[in-house]
């Protein structure tokens, strides 16, 4: 069901020109995959989740800020729409996604406010709004 999900998204975010979404939902896509088999293997075994270490706060800033910058250029460069907001969303959900396979505490944190942001940002995009909201929830 997520796969379905994420073409969807992926659909909207094409037609919209929120191109930097849309190359998220390939990412997604292929995430949900590895994660699907990853995760079959492990079953059965302890999942634990910790605390991001304070050494990593300020690279994961810096990641996210070098990011932005190189996908502000990417998607100005395809004419994308909102390239400021959507190159910022972008860097941030990359590295949210990768917090969230070291399985740090920190990236529902960071997510709460990706998905505030993309609220305003799918503002256009109807359908997907309730998906936004019901993220905060």
């Amino acid at each position: 069901m997520a796969l379905i999900s994420v073409v969807i998204s992926g659909t909207a975010f094409y037609n919209q020109r929120l191109f930097g979404d849309f190359g998220l939902q390939i990412f997604y896509f292929i995430s949900g995959i590895y994660g699907w088999l990853y995760w079959n293997k492990k079953k059965g075994k302890v999942f634990t989740v910790t605390k991001m270490p304070s050494k990593h706060y300020a690279p994961i800033i810096l990641s996210i800020i070098i990011q932005a910058i190189v996908y502000y250029y990417l998607l100005h460069y395809f004419k994308s729409d909102q390239i400021l907001m959507d190159a910022i969303l972008t860097s941030c959900s990359f590295t949210c996604t990768f917090m969230m396979a070291k399985k740090w505490v920190e990236n529902w944190m960071l997510w709460i406010i990706i998905d505030a942001a993309c609220f305003y940002t799918s503002s256009k995009i109807y359908l997907l709004m309730p998906c936004s909201m019901d993220f905060l929830v």
